[in-house]
């Protein structure tokens, strides 16, 4: 998500001039997946209609590849991309219905193969937490919680799994939701991604967050890091600096549409 220089076609092309180089012939799964990866940053700028391109791909690669934890990986990714995708009128609604299931039981593979993989934990929670809120089940709800704090144990550097925590949290119940954890991931992810239009988006994430808990002060200085910035991001947090002036009440209906938004509309912070 954040500071990617990889061009996906260029990236295809140079793994295929490698085995070329090296006599050997081109691996259909590598190539798969690097595929599906070409079609996800494309999703992300707004090319939803490649979602099913990716599903198709990497489909085709797990048969050839039963036991590729990548592989699972990918295609539990690019479920989440087919629900995007719905969300934004390029996709079957009704196959998207099933979508966060199938994305669950792509991670729990991957997780069955290897229970160390902090990306597939991190995204069995994340699809947890999807059909949990769907079906307002509690327990699973905490089941959730549970694999996306585990991702996060095994790898707290790794930026996957601090997003799929950190969005997936912040659509929790409140009697569920722990914001010191949030926090912690935003204020990882801000930092990575310092200056960018993503960083914005987060940053606003965090600013919001820290206002609802009553620390204006924080919220403040948080808003105001990237208020001086050209993203839409930075438009919305020189209006929340204008309500905080004003000792007004945070803007919890444009707070919780912001949330509600984000893996829905990846151009948020990808741009088109």
């Amino acid at each position: 998500m954040f500071r990617t220089t990889v061009i996906p076609h260029v990236a295809i092309a140079a793994a295929s001039l490698a085995c070329i180089v090296a006599g050997a012939e081109p691996d259909p799964v590598t190539h798969a997946i690097l595929q599906a990866r070409a079609y996800k940053y494309q999703v992300r700028v707004g090319r939803y209609e490649r979602a099913q391109d990716s599903l198709a791909v990497l489909r085709t690669a797990v048969e050839a590849a039963p036991d590729n934890i990548e592989v699972w990986n990918e295609l539990g990714t690019a479920y989440f991309m087919q629900i995007t995708a719905a969300a934004n009128g390029k996709s079957d609604a009704r196959v998207a219905a099933s979508a966060a299931q199938d994305a669950f039981e792509a991670f729990d593979r991957a997780v069955r193969l290897d229970p160390s993989n902090a990306y597939a934990t991190a995204g069995r929670g994340m699809a947890r937490t999807v059909i949990a809120n769907r079906s307002r089940a509690p327990e699973d709800l905490r089941r959730a919680i549970v694999d996306l704090n585990r991702g996060v144990e095994l790898a707290p550097s790794q930026v996957p799994v601090r997003l799929m925590r950190a969005f997936s949290s912040l659509a929790l119940p409140l009697p569920l939701r722990h914001d010191l954890p949030i926090e912690d991931d935003l204020m990882f992810l801000m930092n990575v991604a310092d200056g960018t239009r993503a960083g914005d988006v987060v940053a606003l994430l965090l600013a919001d967050l820290q206002w609802e808990s009553g620390r204006r002060d924080e919220a403040r200085s948080t808003y105001e890091r990237m208020a001086r910035r050209d993203t839409p991001a930075a438009q919305r947090a020189r209006e929340r600096l204008a309500v905080l002036s004003g000792n007004q009440s945070p803007p919890t209906a444009d707070m919780m549409k912001l949330r509600l938004n984000i893996g829905r509309d990846c151009t948020q912070c990808h741009g088109h």
